[in-house]
C-alpha cells in the first residue's frame, strides 16, 4: 500500500489555494473521499503530524503491550492490514505503527474507539475532527484536555465531555472564560462534589446559586461551614441531605427549636441521629439555649413535638411515624367523642374534653396535608376515617354542636376591635394542639 504524503490532508482540507503534486492531490481526494464525515475546518491550518512519543517510553521496557510482537518489527511500518488487525487487537498497538500509519485516520478511528486515552496521541488534525474526538469522549471524559482549542470552545462537545464518566474534571480544561459559564459549573458540581472548590468565588458566595448546587449534590455542605454561618441556610442545606448535620458551623446556635426545624424539612434526620450521630446530639444539648431540656437521645424519636415534624416533613417524611400517630389518634378520639363514658362531667371539664378533640382534629389537618399521602393507601383511609368521625354530629355531638356556639360566637366578636378575644382564640388553639399532642403514644423507632 503506498503511504500517503505528510502534506496532503492538510492541503486537501485547508488550503484551498496551494496546488500539490498530481500525485498528492490524488491521494488528498481520495482520502478525504473515504471519509465518513468531514473534517471541521474554520480556516485554521492544523498539521497532521501525530506525536514524536517514543513507543520504548510509552509502554516501558517491559510492558505487557508489546508482547508478543517486536517493537521493531518492520510490519510495524511496511503492512497497513496487518497494523490495523493488531490495533483492533489491542487499541495501544497503535502507538507501534509507524508516524506515517498514524496519520491515516481510519486507522485513529478504530485506536480511539477502543481506548478514548489516545486521544493525546493523535495529531492536531484529528484532534479537531469532531467524529474522532465524540468517539473519544464517549470513553474518556477528561480527554476533553486534547481536544483542539476550536471544538473546546463548542458547546456539545463540552456537554458530551461532561456527561462521560469522570467528565465532572472537565471543568479543570475549559477556557477561562467558560469556567464563568453557570450551567458548566452545575455539570461540574453533580458530578463530583470536590469540583466546588474549583468555581470562581462569585459563584461559591451566591447564596442562591449555592443552594440550588446543594441540591445538585448535597455533599458540597463539606466546604460551606465557613461561608454560610446563620441558621436558615444550614436548615435548607440538611433539606438536601440529613448527613449535612455534621457540616452545621459551631459558631450557630444550638437550639431546640433550630433541631425542630431541621427535623421538619428532613424526616431522615431523626433517624440519621440515632443511629450514627449521639455524640452530635450530646454536643447539641450542650450547648442548647434550654437548659431543662434534658432529653436523652433515646426518647427524642417519641417526644410529641418531633414526632409530628418527622412524620409531615417536606422530604423524606416518617410514614412509619404517621401510622403511629393516627394509631395513637384513633385511640384518643374513640374516647372522647363517647359521650357515654363520660360521667359526671361539669362545664368547665366538657370545654376542656372539646378543645382536646380540636386539638385532634388539627393534628389530624397537618398529617392530611402531607405530600406524600398515597392517594387510595392505607393512610389516607385512616386519615379520612378519624376525619369523619370527628366531624359526623350524630357520633359526637358535643363536638358539634360546641363548634356551633364558637363559631357564632366569633361571628359576634370583631376580632379588630377586640384584641383580647383575638389572643384568647389564639391561646385556646395553641392549648388545644399541645393536648391533641400530648396523647398516649404507640413507640415507633426510626428506621
Amino acid at each position: 500500500m503506498s503511504i500517503r504524503p505528510t502534506s496532503a490532508v492538510v492541503r486537501a482540507v485547508t488550503d484551498a489555494r496551494s496546488v500539490p503534486p498530481l500525485s498528492n492531490r490524488l491521494h488528498a481526494v481520495l482520502a478525504v473521499g473515504m471519509r465518513s464525515s468531514p473534517v471541521v475546518s474554520t480556516g485554521v491550518v492544523y498539521s497532521d503530524e501525530p506525536s514524536l512519543t517514543d513507543p520504548a517510553w510509552y509502554f516501558g521496557d517491559e510492558d505487557e503491550y508489546m508482547e508478543p510482537y517486536a517493537i521493531d518489527d518492520p510490519r510495524w511500518s511496511n503492512d497497513y492490514e496487518w497494523v490495523v488487525d493488531r490495533v483492533r487487537e489491542n487499541p495501544k498497538y497503535f502507538m507501534l505503527a509507524s508516524r506515517e500509519f498514524r496519520k491515516d485516520r481510519a486507522l485513529a478511528m478504530i485506536a480511539i474507539a477502543g481506548d478514548g486515552t489516545l486521544l493525546g496521541e493523535l495529531s492536531p488534525l484529528f484532534r479537531n475532527d469532531r467524529e474522532i474526538v465524540k468517539t473519544a469522549l464517549a470513553g474518556f471524559a477528561e480527554g476533553y484536555e486534547y481536544v483542539s482549542g476550536e471544538l473546546k470552545r463548542d458547546d456539545n462537545i463540552i456537554r458530551l465531555a461532561f456527561s462521560g464518566r469522570g467528565g465532572a474534571f472537565v471543568f479543570d480544561y475549559l477556557p477561562e472564560d467558560l469556567k464563568e459559564n453557570r450551567d458548566y459549573m452545575r455539570l461540574a458540581v453533580k458530578g463530583y462534589f470536590t469540583m466546588f472548590k474549583a468555581l470562581p468565588e462569585s459563584a461559591k458566595r451566591d447564596r442562591q446559586f449555592v443552594l440550588e448546587l446543594l441540591e445538585l449534590n448535597p455533599q458540597i455542605a463539606e466546604y460551606l461551614s465557613e461561608l454560610y454561618t446563620d441558621q436558615e441556610f444550614w436548615v435548607a442545606a440538611v433539606k438536601a441531605s440529613e448527613h449535612n448535620i455534621v457540616d452545621i458551623p459551631e459558631t450557630i446556635p444550638k437550639t431546640r427549636e433550630f433541631l425542630l426545624k431541621i427535623v421538619q424539612s428532613n424526616g431522615k434526620v431523626l433517624s440519621f441521629l440515632m443511629r450514627h450521630q449521639k455524640e452530635w446530639f450530646e454536643m447539641f444539648k450542650r450547648v442548647n439555649s434550654l437548659t431543662d431540656w434534658k432529653m436523652d437521645i433515646e426518647e427524642l424519636e417519641n417526644e410529641p413535638d418531633f414526632r409530628m415534624a418527622a412524620a409531615t416533613a417536606e422530604r423524606n417524611p416518617n410514614m412509619e411515624m404517621m401510622g403511629a400517630l393516627l394509631h395513637d389518634l384513633g385511640a384518643a378520639i374513640e374516647v372522647l367523642v363517647k359521650e357515654t363514658l363520660i360521667v359526671g362531667e361539669t362545664d368547665m371539664m366538657r370545654v376542656a374534653r372539646m378543645e382536646r378533640l380540636e386539638g385532634y382534629q388539627t393534628v389530624l389537618q397537618k398529617l392530611a396535608a402531607s405530600q406524600h399521602v398515597v392517594p387510595g393507601g392505607p393512610i389516607e383511609a385512616k386519615l379520612e376515617e378519624l376525619t369523619a368521625l370527628l366531624n359526623h354530629p350524630k357520633k359526637s355531638e358535643d363536638l358539634f354542636k360546641y363548634r356551633q356556639r364558637r363559631d357564632m360566637r366569633d361571628m359576634l366578636e370583631d376580632e379588630k376591635t377586640e384584641p383580647r378575644a383575638k389572643r384568647a382564640r389564639v391561646a385556646t388553639e395553641t392549648r388545644a394542639l399541645a393536648a391533641g399532642l400530648a396523647m398516649s403514644r404507640q413507640p415507633v423507632k426510626c428506621n
